[in-house]
């Protein structure tokens, strides 16, 4: 997995998808943990404790997988690649800011 990001302004996406780490294994990942009923205490940007019903998490857990995954501008690293062939520049540009500064991490 990589995760791309931009320099020179704060855009990023998710890891590149692959068959083991795509929206539908986030989301089947997310049902197999939050599917039993139960209250979970979760700790919300690390000082303030609450509780929260587990399919009340889990809905927003999916919606979270799904705006990521459409906001993806390039899913595989094989997308990413026949990008960046069909330019004559150092890499494509950010959907953002349209600078040529990325890096994959």
């Amino acid at each position: 997995m990589a995760y791309l990001h931009c320099h020179s302004c704060e855009w990023s996406q998710d890891d590149f998808y692959n068959k083991d780490y795509n929206p539908l294994t986030k989301i089947w990942g997310d049902v197999q943990w939050l599917w039993r009923p139960r209250i979970l205490e979760i700790d919300v940007e690390s000082y303030n404790p609450r509780t929260i019903f587990s399919w009340k998490l889990l809905v927003i857990e999916i919606v979270k997988d799904i705006r990521i995954a459409l906001e993806m501008k390039w899913w595989t690293f094989h997308s990413w690649k026949k990008d960046w062939a069909q330019r004559t520049d150092k890499f494509p540009a950010c959907p953002k800011c349209g600078k040529q500064d990325f890096d994959i991490d």
